[in-house]
């Protein structure tokens, strides 16, 4: 690739360096620098996907010392490895800006003091690493907050049904159930809330769907009225959930509350993360329109919690980026399938074996894969049964026939806790737990069929204790 000459594209401009670097900043809200590095990873990506270039040689190509920088570079841009895009397609897309200067009649409107005033819904919980447990459950805890209906962290995890849900994907982030619209809906329907959800196409496309200005707007124009927007991305370059609890220069700058403070800083007076550049990695939100109904309780709340479970256990797919991900139950059979399928297997060895002067190329594959059957997968599905969706059950639950059910499923769900604890090697350092000693061990067949039967018992147990649920659903 050619260097890429600033003096050059300034002289062009008719500006001196300095005030070209500024001017670019200015009109695009980014560096000259790291819109270069940004072109840089997507033109990587995409030569990735229709070559069989080498990594080193992309490496030099894009002015890279070596092919271990590089795609350090890679992951930290994509969120993925070169391995992964190659196999999978999946990458972060960013467009080529094209600048535009229209000038329209003679009238034009300016900004007043007015409008660079700072608006924000005042002391909202942050959110820790127990409500971060997943996502998802600490913004709608932090949201809760914001519209004074409490600060359950698991009452959220219940009736949105994170409490039950399960997706898994080879190889990529096993984190659709966040940004699932039934998930969203079963929310704020147990809340009492009307909203309208409105997605964005995925930030690896450009240009997006919907304006900077629509979310302007409707930010701006929710927090007026006191009600916190539950976003999608906006610090990162996942769709991770967010709360945007207020906003500064007519919504150029937004104040929220993330797990993630990538590209953030923290307001000294709110504390609350700050950030001018979420656009970028805006995927969508969702607006609180109105209250329209109490919250629900009491038998009603247990009803709605058990519907969850039944739910999501049959809900066999959901989206995440434009992948079609197993859901609930039929995650498990997708997880057993991969293990079953010797040519997926072959196919990754062989795709290593194209690039032999990457030695790390086939340890990241199969390290990946243990890290999706562990970690983001098998884990997940435990702690959120036995940590979310059993204690709350049981501490809800009377000594009637329902009552017992409920309580039996709940057992099932700490069994399968247990068995997934015991088989993945699992230590207190969560990201230290392996489905295997060494991944590389997942070549061999013999290794992977030894794992299939205690992932059979683990649906088993998750598809008892759904079914005792069904079972106390008719009798309650």
């Amino acid at each position: 690739m050619k260097e890429v000459y600033y003096k050059k594209a300034a002289r062009i401009s008719l500006c001196s360096l300095n005030k070209f670097q500024r001017l670019f900043l200015f009109v695009t809200e980014i560096n000259v620098s790291e819109y270069v590095r940004r072109r840089r990873m997507t033109l990587a990506a995409e030569e990735l996907m229709k070559s069989d270039i080498k990594v080193i040689d992309l490496a030099l190509k894009y002015s890279y010392e070596s092919p271990e920088s590089f795609t350090r570079a890679y992951q930290s841009f994509h969120g993925y490895s070169p391995s992964v895009t190659r196999k999978f397609g999946v990458y972060n897309k960013y467009g080529r800006i094209s600048i535009q200067i229209k000038i329209h009649g003679g009238d034009l409107s300016m900004k007043t003091e007015q409008n660079k005033e700072k608006k924000f819904i005042e002391d909202v919980c942050e959110i820790g690493w127990r409500l971060s447990a997943n996502p998802y459950a600490g913004v709608i805890t932090a949201c809760m907050n914001a519209l004074n209906e409490g600060n359950n962290c698991e009452l959220a995890g219940m009736i949105s049904g994170l409490g039950f849900a399960y997706t898994w994907y080879p190889g990529a982030p096993n984190d659709a159930i966040i940004t699932d619209d039934n998930m969203i809906k079963r929310t704020f329907d147990a809340l009492g809330y009307k909203i309208s959800i409105y997605r964005d196409s995925d930030t690896h496309n450009t240009p997006k769907s919907r304006s900077k200005e629509f979310y302007k707007n409707q930010i701006i124009s929710s927090i007026d009225k006191g009600f916190p927007v539950l976003g999608f991305g906006f610090t990162h370059n996942y769709p991770f959930a967010c709360a945007i609890l207020g906003y500064e220069n007519c919504a150029d700058i937004l104040y929220l509350r993330s797990y993630w403070d990538d590209n953030v800083t923290i307001d000294e007076e709110t504390g609350y993360q700050r950030t001018s550049e979420w656009y970028d990695f805006c995927y969508g939100i969702v607006v609180i329109e109105e209250k329209i109904a109490p919250a629900i309780k009491g038998k009603e709340l247990i009803r709605h919690c058990l519907k969850a479970a039944v739910s999501v256990s049959e809900q066999k797919t959901t989206q995440f980026y434009d992948i079609t991900v197993p859901y609930g139950l039929a995650a498990y059979d997708t997880m057993i399938g991969v293990l079953e399928d010797d040519d997926y297997w072959k196919a990754a060895v062989l795709s290593d074996a194209c690039h032999p002067d990457d030695d790390d190329r086939q340890y990241d594959f199969y390290g990946e894969m243990d890290r999706s059957y562990c970690h983001v997968g098998l884990l997940l599905s435990g702690y959120y049964k036995n940590c979310f969706a059993a204690p709350w059950l049981k501490e809800h639950i009377d000594a009637s026939e329902s009552g017992n059910l409920i309580k039996k499923g709940c057992e099932y769900y700490s069994m399968l806790d247990w068995l997934i604890t015991h088989m993945i090697r699992y230590k207190p350092e969560f990201h230290d737990c392996k489905l295997v000693s060494d991944p590389s061990e997942l070549a061999k067949r013999e290794v992977r069929e030894s794992k299939i039967p205690l992932i059979k018992i683990v649906k088993e147990l998750d598809k008892t204790a759904v079914e005792c649920f069904k079972r106390a659903l008719e009798l309650l």
